[in-house]
């Protein structure tokens, strides 16, 4: 099951530009198998490395910021691609920019591990010109982001 939420708050105080998030339910299954069933790990010579959910969070902003809108929906969970087209993406990174003023640059990010285990949280860091905040990327087990978050702004 996928659930989107799109908040869009206008107020003296705060103004939320858009959140995003999924919830997907599915069942868990335990894999048992014999160890002669198991195929010997590939020396530490040959591993490549996956990127980490960090630099996938920060890829996922400098699309966002250099309007490859595309590239930016190659990050996300499946359903949440086909709830978003890029358009959707272009709009909500406009009406951020509308009241943040032009991105500046990205400047650190930080990975937090929810304690259930089930997703990891991201926090980049972006300078605007007006203000500097964190966008939060929401990433499941399979490294897809299921959320989004935009600054608040005061």
């Amino acid at each position: 099951m996928v659930y989107l939420r799109c908040l869009k708050k206008l107020g003296k105080t705060s103004f939320a530009v858009t959140t995003l998030a999924i919830a997907i339910a599915g069942g868990t299954g335990a894999i048992v198998t014999r160890a002669s069933e198991i195929s010997p790990q590939p020396s530490s010579s040959s591993i490549v490395q996956a990127p980490s959910l960090q630099s996938l969070a920060e890829e996922f902003v400098d699309a966002m910021a250099t309007d490859d809108m595309e590239r930016a929906r190659g990050f996300l969970h499946p359903t949440l691609q086909e709830e978003l087209s890029t358009e959707d993406l272009r709009q909500n990174w406009e009406e951020l920019i509308a009241v943040t003023g032009k991105f500046q640059e990205r400047l650190s990010s930080s990975a937090v591990e929810d304690p259930s285990g089930n997703e990891n949280l991201v926090l980049v860091s972006i300078r605007f010109a007006n203000v500097t905040d964190d966008l939060i990327v929401i990433f499941n087990d399979e490294r897809e982001a299921i959320g989004f978050d935009f600054p608040e702004v005061e």
